[in-house]
């Protein structure tokens, strides 16, 4: 039992005979009460803890720290004007008076006030004033309302208290502060009573007594105010980490939890997680855990050797050996539990540090994955879900995703992704998604036959009534209008409006609903409020778990021995299903209300979940074997023409990424080009911007360069090419955007009437632009790409070679030759055959073949005459050949 949980408080007695002392005892606290009332703060009243907290989050946002508890800054220096004005008129007026009396009266003058006022303005403060504004400034404006102050019992009850606490002695210290402890620091009167009577500075003095009790007791107080976010503030503000991490590394345990936990509610600040690695105060703490990790293993290593006495010298019946060893674990958990519990509150703190990278930083240096290695066997579920959270916020660094395989952490990970509890199943999810982008991890999950857990728990989340599925279901018909999804697919794949949809099939929706309803009515039941809000908790806890899941196959796909284990477990038809049943949640049609709590990342977890679905298709979809299975299904491409027209920001990327890969397939594509999807990227690229954008130029292209016919998938689109040039009219484009485009005008041109049309906008003008400008490798080869496509029409290789664009291909051919086989081999080996065609394509004019014949590069073209690439052969011999016919006809010239 704690040192402070000892003392409690007694009810005054007294004799029967005696009266009571209640009107004596009403007398003292009204005196008492009478006396804190000018210490009562007279401005606005203070908010509930979520009210503090959303203004705190606003007021530093703004940079606006002013007070307004007990008097604002401009209110504190205009009290402090007052008084000395007031002062400086009594002076002056005895002053007049002697004056009179002696007859040297002097006539008031106006300036002379003015300066006397200008001189009590511009005096110094003290030191001591200056930091009871700052602190004001900094901290009490934020816990109240705008509005007159009222004085309530609760609030002269806390005053009452604290002035007993301060007067009394050791036990009336500690007694005191059990009984502020167990207040409800929520409320209004009690926060604002706290922070008027300047508690917090008293606690934090407290913590540098050298008396235990008291500084649990103290610290026990912070524990609990440092749970809002103003008062942890203010704690950083006063310099309260320095004793804390003095008390964290106390002999006694139990000013060890205090403290931590303390440090923990802190964490939650970025300024703090800073602080602590610059002091260089995450070392001891690791040191601290391993510490007692190596206690957690002495015990565990005596409790085996217990239960291996016992079982070697049994000689009792089953039922009395099952008792001992029952009675045996019960010790150990009763000799662990305050080992287990500071554990705990270092697992808290470690897990905040480790979000920032100097945090990390400090991890690595100190070796805390081989701490790990050995804690997370051992350690109960409270202990292990933060230590996976500690490890997941690590592992977006390559270096721990390499520790978790070399220190032999894998196999812990996948047992307790086996069987362990949700709560540790979920940053256990997310580490492993995190780590499966090495590829030995992948193939370690492949051997320990992890892959077999994933598909289990992913069967689970979407055929189970309390799956994350069924969850986000009863969310959809909670927040948005049911409605049956054959309808809603329909209606977005003919492009008809939801109110004639709606129109035409409303018996069949509200018999949908009806038998939803039915359904949740008989399968849920009646249940209270508390019940509810239980279900949901648990169930928002499912769909984050989904979330791991499908990130985590999403990793594990990159491999493809992988994703043929998926594959055959018929995964990939599980996660198309998703991309089919979600986007009904998060339509324009029909978008559920959610607040900040309900998102992940930026994004709804539906959404979440979709992402991961659509990423993992256009990995494994890679896999000719996969891309068949995917063609063969009945739905085939309409989910994704879904996704686009409902148009959300967040998916249409993923959703263009996917795409891309599933278009290669002959099928897919022509059903991709009957339901209008080419029509819908071109509209969506005219709309959006930024990576959207990019992602969509780069879907059409590959739509272009999987088919043969470019001409009868473009003439139904006028616009389209005056859209894509326009991309490339202005260097002020995004480099990524003008890289798409440029891709796309290059497969566009394989059809004449597009090029003509391109041509007479003016696109050999923004290619020979880009071109002189380009800097980037990647720039580079996609604007050679589109002039060797345009350069065959018409009058564009006389303007290319007007332009000078003759002598820059040259110089970008040459420097590509020299850099093959150096470090950018792959995209100087690009660039180089890029530039051969394109010198090809204006070679049939003879002023461009003159010039290409002054640049020198004939050994160089010669060369390449031998080229493996049939295309690169052609042109290479086909420059060759121009310059030697018009070698020839200049030797007739002359011979004639």
């Amino acid at each position: 039992m704690s040192v402070v949980s000892q003392f409690f408080f007694r009810r005054p007695t007294h004799a029967p005979g005696q009266g009571s002392p209640e009107k004596g005892g009403r007398r003292i606290i009204n005196s008492l009460l009478r006396l804190d009332a000018p210490v009562s703060p007279s401005g606005p009243v203070i908010r509930g803890v979520h009210g503090i907290q959303a203004h705190i989050n606003h007021r530093v946002l703004l940079g606006d720290f002013q007070d307004t508890v007990s008097r604002t800054r401009r209110a504190a220096e205009r009290l402090e004007f007052r008084n000395r004005a007031v002062h400086h008129a009594i002076l002056k007026k005895e002053e007049e008076d002697k004056r009179w009396g002696d007859g040297i009266r002097e006539e008031k003058t106006e300036s002379g006030t003015k300066d006397a006022v200008r001189s009590m303005m511009l005096g110094e403060m003290s030191s001591e004033e200056e930091e009871d504004v700052k602190r004001m400034e900094f901290a009490e404006s934020i816990l109240l309302n705008q509005g007159e102050s009222r004085i309530t019992y609760t609030y002269l009850q806390f005053l009452k208290y604290f002035r007993y606490f301060l007067a009394t002695n050791r036990q009336g210290t500690l007694i005191t502060l059990i009984y502020i402890r167990h207040m409800n620091f929520h409320s209004k009167e009690v926060a604002q009573a706290f922070e008027a009577s300047h508690c917090t500075t008293l606690l934090l003095n407290l913590l540098s007594v050298d008396d235990p009790p008291v500084q649990v007791a103290a610290m026990r107080v912070l524990d609990k105010v440092s749970t809002i976010i103003y008062f942890a503030r203010l704690i950083v503000h006063l310099g309260g980490v320095k004793p804390l991490l003095t008390n964290l590394h106390h002999p006694n345990i139990h000013m060890k939890r205090s403290a931590g936990r303390i440090i923990g509610n802190l964490c939650v600040l970025k300024k703090v997680r800073v602080l602590l690695a610059r002091m260089d105060a995450i070392k001891p703490i690791v040191c601290l855990l391993d510490e007692n990790t190596r206690k957690i293993t002495e015990i565990h290593a005596d409790y085996e050797r217990k239960v291996r006495m016992t079982l070697a010298f049994n000689t009792s019946p089953e039922n009395a050996l099952r008792a001992k060893l029952n009675r045996l674990e019960q010790q150990v958990d009763s000799s662990r539990r305050t080992t287990d519990s500071l554990l705990k509150v270092l697992g808290v703190v470690l897990c905040a540090v480790s979000k920032n990278a100097e945090g990390r930083l400090a991890l690595r240096q100190t070796g805390i994955v081989s701490v790990f290695a050995v804690l997370i066997p051992l350690a109960h579920t409270d202990v292990l879900q933060h230590v996976m959270s500690t490890l997941q916020a690590c592992c977006v660094e390559t270096y721990f995703r390499i520790a978790v395989l070399t220190e032999g952490i894998l196999p812990h990970l996948l047992e307790s992704l086996r069987n362990s509890t949700l709560a540790v199943k979920l940053p256990c999810t997310f580490t492993l998604a995190q780590c499966a982008n090495e590829r030995d991890i992948r193939e370690g999950i492949r051997k320990m036959n992890g892959l077999d857990t994933i598909v289990r728990m992913l069967r689970w989340e979407l055929r189970n009534a309390n799956g994350a599925l069924e969850s986000i279901r009863i969310t959809c018909m909670t927040r948005g209008q049911p409605f049956d999804e054959e309808g809603f697919v329909t209606s977005l794949l003919r492009g008809r409006d939801r109110v004639e949809a709606k129109a035409t099939g409303q018996h069949q929706k509200i018999t949908f609903s009806m038998q939803k309803g039915g359904n949740l009515k008989n399968t849920r039941g009646e249940r209270t409020a508390e019940q509810r809000e239980r279900e949901q908790a648990l169930g928002i806890l499912h769909e984050t778990l989904l979330v791991g899941i499908t990130d985590l196959i999403w990793k594990t796909s990159l491999s493809r021995e992988n994703a043929m284990i998926l594959q055959e477990k018929q995964v990939y038809s599980d996660l198309v299903r998703l991309i089919i049943e979600l986007p009904r949640l998060f339509g324009p049609f029909c978008r559920p209300v959610t607040t900040a709590s309900v998102k992940l990342n930026g994004l709804d977890r539906a959404e979440k979940i979709v992402f991961n679905c659509l990423h993992a298709i256009a990995v494994a979809a890679q896999i000719p074997e996969i891309l068949k299975f995917i063609a063969k299904m009945a739905q085939g491409v309409k989910p994704w023409i879904v996704l686009l027209r409902l148009a959300i920001n967040n998916l249409t990327p993923a959703a263009c990424i996917s795409l891309r890969v599933l278009l290669k397939h002959q099928k897919l594509q022509q059903q991709f080009v009957n339901f209008g999807g080419l029509r819908i990227l071109f509209a969506y690229m005219a709309t959006e911007t930024g990576g959207s954008r990019c992602e969509a130029l780069r879907t059409i292209e590959a739509c272009l360069a999987n088919s043969d016919e470019v001409g009868l998938l473009l003439k139904p689109l006028i616009n389209a090419p005056a859209t894509i040039v326009s991309f490339i009219a202005s260097m002020s484009t995004e480099e990524d955007t003008q890289i798409a485009a440029l891709d796309t005008i290059a497969q566009m041109a394989r059809d004449k009437n597009t090029l003509a049309i391109m041509s007479d906008l003016d696109v050999i003008e923004g290619l020979a632009r880009i071109l002189s400008a380009a800097y980037s490798e990647a720039l580079k080869i996609s604007v050679v790409r589109a002039i060797a496509a345009c350069s065959y029409f018409g009058e564009n290789a006389e303007y290319l070679g007007r332009a000078n664009c003759v002598p820059m291909l040259a110089a970008v051919f040459r420097s590509s030759t020299s850099s093959v086989g150096g470090e950018g081999g792959i995209s100087a080996t690009q660039l180089r055959d890029a530039a051969v065609r394109a010198l090809y394509g204006i070679s049939r004019l003879p002023a461009n073949v003159t010039r290409i014949w002054e640049a020198d590069i004939c050994e160089e073209l010669t060369a390449m005459a031998g080229s493996a690439d049939e295309q690169v052969q052609e042109a290479a011999a086909g420059i060759i050949t121009n310059i030697r016919l018009l070698e020839r006809q200049a030797a007739c010239v002359t011979y004639t």
